[in-house]
């Protein structure tokens, strides 16, 4: 048996004293607090979960496979790992989540060339 709570709004989080497990405050409809406390290890598991979720909840909503949630970017940075090959792409939005990728050459360089195609049919529709 599960025990449904309907969220009114997230409050906060807190993060134990170890790092080992991670608070989720929130509130529910009724207006009373609850608690939801994850190891870090499960509340990572979720959070690899998460864009999946919301993009099938997105799609059922709209009635469109092809439809996503698209966040806008407010900053993006490269970085070159300590292994002097791995290339740490990070990205932003205004509201500051930010989420990092490790990428391999041929990673970047895919991107590089996803870029160029995009550049070139913009080219081309515009003109």
């Amino acid at each position: 048996m599960s025990i449904a709570i309907a969220i009114k709004g997230l409050v906060r989080f807190e993060t134990a004293n170890d790092g080992a497990s991670i608070s989720l405050l929130a509130e529910d409809v009724s207006g009373a607090p609850v608690r939801l406390t994850f190891s870090t290890e499960v509340l990572s598991s979720l959070v690899m979960t998460l864009p999946q979720m919301v993009t099938a909840a997105v799609q059922r909503h709209r009635n469109d496979p092809s439809a996503r949630l698209v966040y806008p970017l407010a900053e993006s940075r490269m970085e070159l790992g300590t292994d002097l090959s791995t290339r740490i792409l990070t990205l932003t939005t205004p509201d500051r989540f930010t989420v990092s990728f490790a990428l391999t050459d041929a990673q970047f360089s895919d991107l590089a060339q996803s870029h160029a195609r995009c550049a070139a049919l913009r080219s081309r529709l515009t003109n």
